[in-house]
């Protein structure tokens, strides 16, 4: 009798056993620094820090996850259903640290020679469009003198060509100096593969939303046809 009381709980400890080890998996696909690994977890998990396959370097640095490529749509300690692919932004806080660092000087140099009685707030970060190598990207304006005029210009860049309403102007920021797409280019401040990633970001972000009738009309030319639905 004994043997098989002893038999049966062995039988259900098997039983509990086997259970927990097969519980429903997920894969998820982290994305850092263009790399894909894949990681395998358990159905419902919450992603964290732990979690993510950095490299010995990057353990120490702060990061943000993101559902999409261009860091809009924030993780936020989602249980994770089913397959996913999560986008890792590394030194996120370096990034805070350089929107201010250049939100301060293009105060100093384009707003305060102008109004002696501005204020750092009037100062409007419309469009973050990356950092690359040090490189600062993206659209400033002045909250108290940003007029969008209906003139259209354009600057070309190697073969990409940048369409934008008169008014919206993309900075590029190397920490010492503002300058345009193609002088910083021009100067190896930013590479070709970067000037893609910039293209992307901005017919996504400003174009696609802002000017729709314009992204219809030049949607024929190069990259234009490869535009996000």
């Amino acid at each position: 009798m004994k043997k098989i009381i002893v038999l049966f709980m062995m039988l259900i400890l098997s039983i509990a056993i086997v259970g927990c080890n097969n519980k429903e998996k997920v894969n998820v696909n982290f994305i850092i620094d263009g790399n894909t690994i894949l990681v395998q977890l358990d159905k419902r998990s919450v992603i964290t820090k732990d979690i993510v396959p950095l490299t010995k370097e990057n353990k120490q640095t702060e990061i943000k996850l993101y559902y999409d490529e261009t860091y809009e749509k924030e993780y936020n300690n989602e249980k994770i259903e089913s397959d996913i692919t999560i986008y890792v932004k590394l030194n996120a806080e370096d990034d805070i640290n350089m929107v201010n660092e250049v939100c301060k000087a293009y105060f100093n140099k384009f707003i305060k020679p102008k109004r002696e009685n501005a204020v750092i707030g009037d100062v409007i970060l419309f469009e973050y469009l990356g950092t690359y190598n040090g490189v600062f990207v993206g659209v400033l304006l002045d909250k108290k003198d940003c007029i969008f005029v209906e003139k259209e210009c354009e600057i070309v860049v190697a073969d990409i060509v940048f369409k934008y309403s008169y008014g919206y102007f993309i900075y590029a920021y190397d920490g010492t100096d503002f300058m345009d797409l193609l002088t910083a280019y021009d100067n190896s401040k930013l590479t070709y593969e970067n000037l893609l990633s910039i293209y992307k970001l901005y017919i996504k972000n400003i174009l696609h939303y802002l000017f729709p009738n314009m992204v219809k009309k030049y949607r024929q030319r190069k990259y234009i046809n490869k535009l996000p639905e």
